[in-house]
């Protein structure tokens, strides 16, 4: 079902507006009124889109795990290197959204998400390829490798991206 072009252009442009103000307060600290003054849009076009910013703001965060998602389907989990460089593709290609998205303003609950996306992605193939190991260690596993590639990521973001 195609979306029409003013409501793809509104809802692109309360994104754009959330985004601009999360860069400066968390969302819960963000009313319907303010983004909308942001957006230079009334708030009845809002309500015609969304409950509440958060609303909004779990929806941002929904497309990016589908191009999460999308990036680690694609990717052969015995090739590290070539997981990492489709990981980073797409951090690059939402460079903007990330950054917000991972700073303090940020939502911890969407991180969570990302982490058991990874989780029910990789956890297979792990059990697949390391047959004595348990599932204590594939979890221990998984976590340690989870974290360095948080902090890693973080780096990467808080880099600019460079």
């Amino acid at each position: 079902m195609k979306t029409d072009a003013r409501v793809r252009y509104t809802r692109a442009v309360l994104k754009e507006a959330l985004l601009r103000l999360m860069e400066t307060k968390p969302v819960k600290s963000i009313t319907v009124k303010e983004l909308c003054q942001e957006a230079q849009l009334n708030r009845a076009t809002f309500y015609s889109h969304y409950q509440d910013c958060f609303d909004l703001l779990e929806q941002i965060e929904d497309e990016l795990v589908a191009d999460v998602a999308g990036a680690l389907g694609h990717l052969d989990s015995s090739d590290v290197t070539a997981m990492l460089r489709g990981i980073f593709d797409m951090l690059e290609k939402n460079a903007e959204l990330c950054r917000i998205l991972f700073s303090p303003q940020g939502d911890n609950a969407f991180l969570k998400k990302l982490v058991a996306l990874s989780h029910d992605y990789v956890l297979p193939y792990w059990r697949a390829t390391l047959p004595r190991a348990g599932e204590k260690e594939l979890e221990l596993l998984y976590a340690y490798t989870t974290n360095g590639s948080l902090s890693v990521i973080e780096a990467y973001i808080k880099s600019d991206l460079d």
